[in-house]
Order: structure tokens, then C-alpha cells, then sequence
């Protein structure tokens, strides 16, 4: 989905070549989160439609955090994957674990949401966000650590 705001994250991946660091990549898309943050705000709402990629006049582009996109309106996401099909996500998919315990969220709720949003982007979708399987799949090193403690069931394990 286009609009003047950006494309959404998943929307771009499929139409444009991977970027040539996802490691970068991905670090911009957790800084754009902490500028979130850093404004007071918490999402508590993060789905694959709330990332947003703005293409530069230069070639480059930028990242955005929007508050609960589109679909967040529906209790199921549907999403495309990289291989054009669709993908039906329940919005629980993407609640860190503290919150479905009934706990209060935060911003480390946010980072798990968007650390289960980037490992499913770089894998073409999911099968089941949190899965092993998908998070073995991601070959630079350092990017799997930093996604496996995105995802901590344990907040305090989150960065």
C-alpha cells in the first residue's frame, strides 16, 4: 500500500531488491522505532503494516513508524508474502508475551513486536512468527542475536 506517508514495509520488500546490508537495514528500522520512543510514544499496536519505507529522491530511502496501521482494525492481518501469496496473521502474532499474560506493555513490548515483523520480512513470510526454524533461516550472525533477543519471552532479555 502506497500513500504519501510511504510504502508499506512488506509491499516495498516484494517490489524492490533486498537491501545490500539487512543487518543496516534493519538496524534504521529499530532506530526509527527508538525516535518513536523517544517522543513518548508506545505503540503496544505494531503489525507488518505499521513499518513504513519512503524512497529518496537519491536512490536511498527512509523509515517510519506508523501507530497501528490499516488492518490493525480487523482482528486478522493479512499480509502477502515474498512469494505473492497471502498470509493471515492473528494480531496476537505479534503481542509480546507479557502483554497476552495480561501484564503491562511497553516499548520492549514494541521491540518484540518488531523484531517477530523483521524476521518474518527477511524470511518472506511466516509460518509462525517466533519460530526457530525461521530465525535459524537468517544467515548473518549477527542479526539472528540481535533478533533472538528481540524476541525474548522475557522482556528484560529484550535490548
Amino acid at each position: 500500500m502506497e500513500n504519501s506517508r510511504g510504502i508499506v514495509l512488506l509491499e516495498w520488500m516484494a517490489r524492490s531488491a533486498p537491501p545490500s546490508s539487512q543487518t543496516e537495514f534493519v538496524a534504521r528500522i529499530f532506530e526509527a522505532l527508538k525516535g518513536y520512543h523517544l517522543r513518548g510514544l508506545s505503540c503496544l499496536n505494531l503489525g507488518p503494516d505499521c513499518v513504513l519505507v519512503h524512497p529518496l529522491t537519491d536512490g536511498g530511502t527512509d523509515i517510519s513508524i506508523q501507530q497501528g496501521g490499516e488492518s490493525r482494525t480487523r482482528t486478522e492481518t493479512v499480509t502477502q508474502d515474498r512469494r505473492g501469496g497471502e498470509t493471515g496473521l492473528d494480531e496476537q502474532d505479534f503481542v509480546a508475551p507479557e502483554i497476552k499474560a495480561g501484564n503491562e506493555g511497553g516499548e520492549r513490548s514494541d521491540i518484540f513486536a518488531l523484531g517477530v515483523i523483521v524476521l518474518g520480512v527477511f524470511n518472506g513470510g511466516w509460518k509462525r512468527p517466533c519460530d526457530a526454524e525461521l530465525l535459524n533461516r537468517v544467515e548473518d550472525s549477527q542479526l539472528r542475536m540481535l533478533l533472538a533477543e528481540c524476541i525474548a519471552v522475557n522482556p528484560s532479555h529484550r535490548p
